[in-house]
């Protein structure tokens, strides 16, 4: 995965959005290959940026939890498709809610190291976007440019 992706058309904030099923009035902008770059380049922000350890004997946990919009399974397959070169464990939360996704990397007994909620929060269903978390709290992802 060496082809940069310019996340600034997608990013809204904190929270990165964009179109992710086409519609007659709007091209899908938040392609599977899109989200699957964005899960690497999350991945490479955690080891480089954040120095979390990745090795088979100490995996990245990661939680990915979703909103009922249509996008969301697929989205999350590209997430999951992006992390697999690393050692990562991810979790499963199926149908969550952001506060949900940002305690669980705080609640003792779970506590991954990072979190990603697919949503796009009032956004009419086309939308769908990623937040990202860890411990401290909302991440701001204008530093995955750089992978």
């Amino acid at each position: 995965m060496t082809e940069k992706l310019d996340l600034q058309a997608l990013q809204n904030g904190s929270d990165i959005r964009g179109i992710a099923i086409s519609t007659s009035h709007q091209e899908e902008t938040l392609t599977p290959k899109r989200v699957s770059k964005i899960g690497y380049g999350f991945m490479k922000w955690l080891i480089e940026e954040k120095e979390l350890p990745s090795t088979s004997e100490k995996k990245i946990k990661i939680a990915i939890g979703q909103d009922s919009r249509l996008s969301g399974d697929d989205m999350k397959a590209a997430l999951i498709k992006g992390m697999q070169d690393f050692d990562v464990e991810i979790v499963d939360c199926g149908l969550s809610t952001t506060p949900a996704m940002f305690m669980s990397t705080i609640y003792e007994g779970f506590q991954v190291d990072a979190s990603i909620m697919i949503t796009a929060s009032h956004l009419p269903f086309e939308y769908n976007g990623l937040k990202f978390f860890t411990a401290s709290g909302v991440q701001n992802m204008k530093t995955l440019n750089k992978f």
